[in-house]
Formats: structure tokens, C-alpha cells, sequence
């Protein structure tokens, strides 16, 4: 059952185009699509409002779901679901069914010897349920207002530098020039940590039965969410909790986040030197503002809304120059697996595109212009240095194999060698000679912002 829905659904490289996923459909259009099953009864069941449209991703994965529905046994169709029941609530059951969910997700797919503690697994839950509620704990200790503060001043930064580099591209026309702009001066920047918590008030939580305590969670969650339908956007909303080591962009709302987690080493440190800050923290947020000028993040305008704002030549243009980084990835290979450049294209251009704004940001400091050596490095060095210093990680080979054929994301070495062999200025910093490991022919490299 589980392969056959596998084989019905949209391919990964596939779902990256955000058209290929819009398919407003009245309800009565969407129903009728799919006769074998009682969308109503769903709705109602999920506590949905009442609604008289949608959007549905994917309507032939629906059709061919209906005709499963219609041709499999009744029985198989139970044992499918109990087994979802099952294994999503093995993690949250007694030892042997937590040990049996661990030896195949953890230990098979990904080589992971020994299991977290109970008290880490339980921890991880209650942040992922109680997100707000952990996250300001964690910033009354961990996230001092001065790193927010200064964090702020590099985001004013990165967005000045990317408008000047959107501003002097020579492959872009004028026009295309001003949307971008635009676009770049509507982006929503969150940094940090929320100014207004949520209210868990109404979370029922009890100490007789912690799959009831995650259920009830989960239900909270749903129904804050049902409660969003048929209403207006709310911009305030964070998608990521404070204590989350990540950031994103949002391109629904031409939105980026950036957690006050990532305000600490290897990304951001207060007494730091700008080279070390820029190259990490700097460039992870032009990472993020880059995103919404990526291959997909670029279909939506300034409010966020699926809107083609490229003229036609501007467009060409672009796919032919995201080509390049398709074919650049394509060519790395580890564990006999070459990275999907398709796949990754999106984080790929993020990447390069944050590290040359970033690189433009901090050439604007006192510190680049002085140009003293720390350490024996330059600052150029240092820069590039802390850059790859964030990428650093112990991964296990049966984890990297099977991000290679799944991720988004290039390995970190990928990301990291191939984004700097597309950058001239990394050649300078440290005489790289042409054959070298890391050299990449001019002709070969990768540029689009």
C-alpha cells in the first residue's frame, strides 16, 4: 500500500516548482474528482471551518488515490492506517516499541548506534509542542537583547549590500531591476525571537500519560491552525521556534526567520571579529533574503503571491544561468551517488548568492578596509574560513547516502567546495593555482546574484 501511494505521488524536483503545486479548485470540483472518498466527513472530522475552496497541490495523486481506494482490499486499507496509528505512536510507547522504531528509522536508515536518553527524546517533544513557551525560557537566558541588536544591524547590512549587487547586475534589465528592489524592501525580517508570546492557556496538560499529553498537543496545534482558515494572513507569526538552530524564508509572505539560536558560535559571536561574523551569520541571512530571488522563491512577488513579475528575456536569462549551478553540482560525487543539482538547485543558489552579498557587506566595514591580520590570516581568510567553519559536522555514511538521494540540500563538503570555487575572490585570498583540488575553470563557474 505504502509504495503504491510512493508511486502515485509528485517526484521531488517536481514539487521545487511552486506552479506545479497551485490548483485552486471550488470544493464541489475537488469532490467530484474523487467519488470513493468523503471529503465532507474528513473536514468535519479534522474541525475545519466551513470553507467553499482550496488549493490542491497535487490533483493527480488525489485521482490516483481514489482509484486505490476503489481497487484494494478493505482489509489492507485497515492494516495501512493502523499501522500509521502504530508506527507514529511507537516513539511515545513503552521500551520495546520505541526500541523496534529506533533499530529501523534510526539505526537502518541513517547508522545511528546508540539511542538518545529518555530525558533528550522527551525534551525534543516538549519543545516541538511547547515551542514558545520553551523558546522564552531560553531567551531570558541565552539570547541577550545586544546579540538581537546587533543581528539587526547585519540584516540592514545584507539587504543594502544585495541591493546594490541587484542594482549593478548586467544580465537583468531595468525594469525587472526595479521589482526586485521592491520586492527586497517589502521582505519581513524576524530576528531572534518573537516581540508577543503565545498562550498555551487553554493546553491541557496532566502527569498520567505522556502519549496523552503529545495527542492533546497535537490537537491544540490543529486547531489553531483550522482557525486560520477563511482568515487574513497574520505577518507576525513565527514559523520557528527561538531555541531552533535554523533560519528560513517564507515565500508565501516574503518572509525570513532567524532564530536566536543560531545567535551563537559557529554562526555569531559578540566579541568576534567582523571577518568571522560576516562570513557566517552574515551569510546566513543572505542566505535567506536570496531565497526569495532563488529558482523558486523568485515567482512570488512583494506580497507574497504566485505572481510572474520576470520579463521574458530576464527569465530566459536566469534559467540559463541556473543551468550552470545544475551542472556544477551534478558533477560531485561521494559513495558512488552524484548529488542531484535539480534537486538542490534552490539551496545552491541561496548559498553563493548569501556568501557574495555577505562578502560585499563586509568589504563595506573598517575592519576589510584596514585589512590587519588576526592569527596570521587576513581578514579575506578569516571570512572564507568562518564560512566553512559553520559546515563542519560528523555525519555517518549511511545518513550522507541517504541524504545524497534525498535532500534538498547539498552534503556540507558540496556546499562548501563548490560554493567557494564560484567565488574569485576566495582564488585571491589564498592563491589558489589553477589544477588545484578546489579549482574550478572560469568557464565552469557558477553566478547569478
Amino acid at each position: 500500500m505504502e509504495t503504491e501511494l510512493a508511486r502515485i505521488s509528485m517526484p521531488m524536483e517536481e514539487m521545487l516548482d511552486p506552479q506545479n503545486l497551485y490548483h485552486f479548485k471550488s470544493r464541489e470540483e475537488f469532490q467530484a474528482s474523487t467519488p470513493n472518498f468523503d471529503w465532507d466527513n474528513y473536514f468535519v472530522a479534522i474541525g475545519a471551518p466551513a470553507f467553499d475552496s482550496l488549493n490542491v497541490a497535487s490533483p493527480d495523486y488525489f485521482v490516483a488515490l481514489d482509484k486505490i481506494i476503489q481497487s484494494v482490499d478493505l482489509s489492507t486499507i485497515k492494516d495501512y492506517l493502523r499501522w500509521k496509528v502504530i508506527t507514529n505512536s511507537a516513539p511515545l510507547l513503552s521500551d520495546d516499541l520505541v526500541t523496534e522504531d529506533f533499530n529501523f528509522f534510526n539505526n537502518f536508515l541513517y547508522g545511528q548506534e546508540t539511542q538518545k536518553p529518555r530525558w533528550r527524546r522527551v525534551q525534543s517533544k516538549l519543545s516541538n509542542h511547547l515551542e514558545m513557551a520553551v523558546g522564552r525560557l531560553y531567551v531570558e537566558k541565552y539570547c541577550p537583547y545586544e546579540a538581537k541588536e546587533h543581528a539587526q544591524e547585519l540584516v540592514e547590512n545584507m539587504s543594502l549590500a544585495l541591493g546594490e549587487r541587484i542594482k549593478h547586475l548586467d544580465w537583468m534589465s531595468e525594469e525587472t531591476k526595479a521589482k526586485a528592489l521592491n520586492k527586497l524592501a517589502c521582505m519581513n525580517m524576524k530576528i531572534g525571537y518573537p516581540d508577543k508570546w503565545m498562550d498555551y492557556s487553554e493546553l491541557e496538560v496532566t502527569p498520567d500519560s505522556y502519549f496523552q499529553n503529545v495527542h492533546r498537543a497535537i490537537r491544540f496545534e490543529n486547531a489553531i491552525d483550522m482557525a486560520k482558515i477563511g482568515t487574513l494572513v497574520d505577518r507576525d507569526e513565527w514559523d520557528l521556534s527561538p531555541q531552533t538552530v535554523n533560519g528560513n524564508y517564507r515565500p508565501e509572505k516574503n518572509q525570513i526567520t532567524l532564530t536566536a539560536a543560531v545567535l551563537q558560535p559557529p554562526f555569531f559571536n559578540l566579541d568576534a571579529d567582523d571577518a568571522v561574523n560576516y562570513g557566517a551569520i552574515g551569510q546566513a541571512i543572505a542566505h535567506e533574503m536570496t531565497h526569495g530571488f532563488d529558482n523558486s522563491g523568485r515567482m512570488y512577488d512583494e506580497n507574497g503571491n504566485l505572481n510572474n513579475w520576470w520579463t521574458e528575456d530576464d527569465d530566459a536569462k536566469f534559467t540559463e544561468r541556473a543551468g550552470q549551478f545544475v551542472k556544477l553540482f551534478d558533477e560531485f560525487e561521494l559513495f558512488g551517488y552524484h548529488v542531484s543539482g535539480e534537486r538542490t538547485l534552490d539551496e545552491n543558489i541561496a548559498d553563493l548568492g548569501g556568501l557574495n552579498v555577505a562578502w560585499d557587506a563586509y568589504q563595506m566595514t573598517d575592519e576589510a578596509k584596514a585589512g590587519k591580520p588576526i592569527d596570521g590570516f587576513t581578514p579575506a581568510q578569516r571570512f572564507f574560513i568562518s564560512y566553512a567553519t559553520v559546515w563542519r559536522c560528523l555525519i555517518r555514511n549511511e545518513a550522507l547516502e541517504l541524504q545524497m538521494v534525498e535532500d534538498l540540500h547539498a552534503p556540507h563538503e558540496a556546499r562548501v567546495n563548490r560554493t567557494l570555487g564560484s567565488m574569485p575572490h576566495f582564488y585571491e585570498a589564498f592563491d589558489i593555482p589553477e589544477g588545484s583540488k578546489m579549482f574550478i575553470d572560469p568557464e565552469e563557474r557558477a553566478a547569478i546574484w
